[in-house]
């Protein structure tokens, strides 16, 4: 077991924008147009709920709830205007697991506007805070960590970040604002309500953000909003010692696997865990970590004693090496391992952050993304890209899952700007670093968004390519617009990116990973690509279980939903395919009869925005 402790360092990255002489770009803004306004305070609906308080209530947030979204119980629930929580590293050196990220983009992941343009976005408001048994002497402080940047793109100076407080009247009065720049360490900001007029019972607190309005740049940071009685605005530090992430995979560098490609080989990698302690004492703690299988059998379990953690704004790694993972029998098809961290439950007066897990897959896909996207890549000039995969054992690919991210592209030439949803491209798989090295290309492909944040969307290619050895999966662009793929900037697997730099190809110098998953065909288990921790359940189920032919039926689709589906025996091959509209209630699938036992279900749904979401579903047909 080894054990190292260091101090967190800030590191400079540089941003890379639309120019000519920097063809390899990550995002890119081009010019901005006259403001528009987005945000109004209109927007938010519904009738706050009122939140106790006192010296033995503080109102209190660091994010690292497991859901997707902001705690309903203390901020507003409005589907056009609430943020995802980014669980991984987004930021840099955040206080805690999960950071809420201000952007140009909606809950859905959509652009708040499709022509170039900058504004309010982003906005959370706190639900009423019950101010009313409190008093300016009282010492109430506020206090919130903040962040521009982080992994993603820069806000520029015209950019800000406001902090708002709600008086007596109703009106709302700036307390803090924050012009953009560059990556700077998170800042921990501190505000004493000495206004007699905060202290009222329908309080508020509202973060709001100001910027590009068409994906995910300018991004801004929060994490840890923290407001208590009897505090000193010398107070630096809290009765918490907090997990930070799980900042290298178990698999590394990969974060899903085909089993196949691992029979008889370690899976199991080390790992390092980031925790942070905010105490102003040092800490002795036990950590624990385990991995359990499908299940939910425990498959592995280790402890840690951290002696003498390190005291704030420190973080201590430990890495602990796992047995041997090869040949284990597998009795679920959809193989995933979950790994989970945890800190004693007494540790310190902070619970929701001593406990961490992330899923690995082993099913059917490659990944090195962790499946959150801190910015969008592509090439200025018309030319391919892809990142590398080694193929152990020869198969098969039949599709490849790319997670685009939604942008507008502005031309400084023609001033005019393009939304790229529906923009073709050429899905192109590589036997060699080398433009003319094409194993496989296929040309009448359009950038699909999911309907989720992040999500992956599921290209088909028209008959499985036969693959061995190092292979590169990507695109070629059709011109000089980037076209705008995921980027995962946590994980550094740059020296598996390359393109091309007219005519011969060149690694990338962007830190990141490609959010582009090669499936193969040659699997025991069920198809399915997701990894992204959070996301939240697919709204569509079959019944009944076990189903009788003629008799399949699908509940919670979206009413009068354009669907396709694919029926496919455990091997992959299709024994049906089809297309229906959704109907309030349920759907029965029109389907020839199929012989007794499992199938999988592949749905292709029509969202609102003119993309596709596929998800999957396993069928039992009985007799």
């Amino acid at each position: 077991m080894k054990k190292t402790v260091f101090a967190l360092l800030v590191l400079f990255f540089a941003v890379y924008s639309v120019y000519a002489q920097d063809p390899e770009v990550f995002s890119d803004e081009g010019l901005i147009q006259p403001e528009i306004t987005i945000y109004s305070s209109a927007k938010i609906t519904g009738t706050p709920k009122t939140i106790p308080f006192s010296s033995n209530q503080p109102f209190f947030d660091d994010f690292s709830q497991s859901s997707q979204f902001p705690d309903t119980a203390k901020w507003f629930d409005d589907a056009s205007m609430r943020m995802p929580l980014k669980y991984r590293y987004g930021a840099k050196q955040n206080p805690s697991e999960g950071v809420l990220t201000f952007d140009g983009l909606k809950s859905d992941g959509m652009p708040y506007s499709i022509i170039l343009s900058t504004g309010w976005s982003d906005v959370l408001e706190s639900h009423y805070i019950d101010l009313s048994q409190q008093q300016p002497f009282d010492s109430v402080i506020l206090s919130f960590y903040l962040q521009p940047q982080g992994y993603g793109d820069a806000p520029e100076s015209s950019d800000s970040m406001y902090v708002e407080l709600r008086d007596n009247t109703g009106n709302w009065q700036r307390v803090y604002s924050k012009g953009g720049t560059y990556n700077t360490p998170f800042q921990k900001i501190m505000y004493t309500l000495n206004d007699p007029a905060f202290f009222h019972n329908e309080f508020q607190i509202r973060f709001r953000r100001k910027g590009n309005l068409n994906s995910h740049i300018d991004l801004w940071h929060l994490d840890y909003v923290f407001m208590g009685v009897g505090r000193s605005v010398t107070d630096s530090s809290h009765s918490d010692v907090a997990l930070v992430g799980i900042s290298r995979p178990v698999t590394a560098p990969f974060t899903a696997i085909p089993y196949q490609q691992f029979t008889g080989k370690t899976l199991m990698q080390p790992f390092e865990v980031n925790v942070n302690n905010l105490k102003n004492i040092q800490s002795s703690l036990y950590i624990q970590a385990e991995i359990t299988d499908p299940v939910g059998n425990n498959v592995f379990t280790t402890g840690n004693q951290l002696n003498n953690t390190p005291l704030i704004n420190a973080g201590e790694f430990y890495t602990d090496a796992f047995p041997a993972f090869g040949d284990q029998a597998m009795n679920a098809l959809n193989a995933s391992y979950k790994i989970s961290v945890n800190l004693p439950p007494d540790a310190d007066n902070v619970v929701s952050n001593n406990k961490i897990s992330e899923i690995y897959r082993v099913d059917s896909v490659f990944a090195m993304d962790d499946g959150e996207s801190e910015g969008s890549y592509g090439i200025t000039e018309a030319r391919g890209f892809g990142q590398k995969y080694t193929i152990s054992s020869p198969d098969y690919i039949p599709a490849v899952w790319i997670s685009f991210m939604p942008r507008v592209h502005f031309s400084t030439v023609t001033q005019q700007s393009t939304f790229m949803n529906q923009y073709p491209f050429r899905l192109t798989i590589w036997n060699k670093p080398h433009p003319d090295s094409i194993l496989y290309q296929q040309t009448n492909v359009v950038v699909e968004y999911s309907d989720s944040v992040d999500g992956f969307v599921r290209y088909p290619l028209y008959e499985p390519v036969p693959v061995s050895g190092d292979i590169w999966v990507g695109v070629e662009q059709t011109d000089n617009k980037p076209i705008g793929v995921g980027l995962d900037m946590n994980y550094d697997n740059r020296s598996y990116m390359a393109w091309d730099s007219v005519g011969y190809w060149v690694t990338s110098q962007i830190k990141g990973t490609l959010m582009i998953r090669p499936e193969l065909q040659n699997v025991q288990y069920h198809p399915l690509t997701s990894i992204k921790a959070g996301t939240s359940e697919k709204l569509w189920k079959i019944f009944p279980v076990p189903a009788e032919n003629q008799n399949i039926r699908i509940t919670g689709l979206p009413e009068n939903s354009e669907c396709y589906y694919r029926v496919m025996d455990i091997q992959g091959k299709e024994a049906a395919s089809g297309h229906f509209w959704a109907t309030s209630g349920y759907t029965r699938l029109d389907i020839p009869p199929l012989k007794t036992g499992c199938y999988f279900i592949e749905l292709k749904r029509k969202t609102e925005n003119g993309g596709f979401v596929r998800e999957f579903e396993k069928i039992i047909i009985s007799e």
